[in-house]
């Protein structure tokens, strides 16, 4: 679902605002003309705009912070642009990548709470879908974990989420009770104190959380000590700016969840790693650098 753009005529009962305004939250209501969602926008307009005005008059912001700040925070709260369903198949499918066995491999979805829906029935759906067997299968979509400490792990943590209140939605259990297999296994509305939340699973583990917002995702994808590779999906510029500068990762991927190449430097951030591999930056860990002072004349 691309970005919607309506441009539409409000009632002027709901509030009175300039054709100019009306205009650009028109744009800001992406994918929806609900009735109760455009209220909402124009809601919190209100109670954002009274208090960047209350902010101008005693000199905390300046004019131009308050005509361009209003907006930016009402977008950031309100504008979803991104395919909930595909985006939900994508990282199902994703998620399954060696059974979860990848440094880079997304854990913790945090979807706005008015895709939540349609990006978690979409994940589920495909995660279930999933074959799981033999590597020398063809038909085989994802093999085992590497050894019983990956099982053990995994099921600790899926009951540790469990007793806190998360909703098993797929998997969960070892398949059949032998060997290394486990399902694709989907956590939603996991409580921040679940483990699965801070601890790596390095297994077929995932997520799925909804937020109100971009600033509660981001604020939510930083939390950790953690800072390897991150993940978004959105046809907004505005948004990608937003992410490029605030999220705390070494690797960010938008609209796609292939973290590196190559040709491009990859290593973390906190406590994911010093330096990079890779890339032209990652030859430099190979050299050393000497410093010449050379002057022509001395006296």
């Amino acid at each position: 679902m691309k970005y919607s753009l309506f441009l539409f005529d409000l009632d002027d009962t709901l509030l009175d605002f300039r054709a100019s305004e009306r205009l650009s939250f028109a744009r800001i209501v992406a994918g929806s003309v609900d009735a109760a969602r455009v209220e909402a926008v124009f809601a919190d307009y209100q109670a954002i705009n009274h208090q960047l005005w209350v902010d101008f008059e005693q000199g905390r912001v300046s004019k131009d912070v308050l005509k361009v700040e209003r907006f930016r925070r009402v977008f950031s709260a309100h504008a979803i642009d991104a395919d909930p369903v595909a985006a939900g198949r994508l990282s199902a499918t994703r998620k399954a990548r060696n059974a979860g066995q990848v440094c880079t491999s997304p854990t913790r979805f945090f979807v706005h709470e008015s895709r939540f829906a349609a990006f978690r029935d979409s994940f589920v759906e495909r995660a279930r879908s999933v074959v799981v067997g033999n590597g020398m299968d063809a038909a085989t979509e994802m093999g085992p974990l590497a050894n019983h400490r990956r099982i053990e792990a995994l099921e600790t943590l899926v009951a540790d989420a469990r007793q806190k209140g998360a909703k098993i939605l797929a998997g969960g259990d070892r398949i059949k009770n032998s060997g290394y297999f486990f399902p694709v296994t989907v956590l939603a509305e996991a409580p921040d104190d679940a483990r699965a939340m801070y601890e790596e699973p390095f297994g077929p583990l995932a997520i799925i959380n909804p937020v109100a917002s971009l600033d509660e995702a981001i604020e939510k994808a930083n939390a950790l000590p953690f800072g390897l590779a991150a993940y978004a999906f959105t046809d907004s510029a505005a948004n990608v700016e937003e992410l490029t500068q605030r999220v705390e990762a070494g690797n960010l991927s938008i609209n796609t969840l292939e973290a590196s190449v190559a040709e491009t430097p990859f290593g973390g951030v906190k406590e994911s790693g010093y330096g990079r591999e890779g890339g032209a930056e990652g030859l430099s860990h190979y050299t050393i650098v000497k410093t010449v002072s050379h002057k022509m004349k001395y006296a």
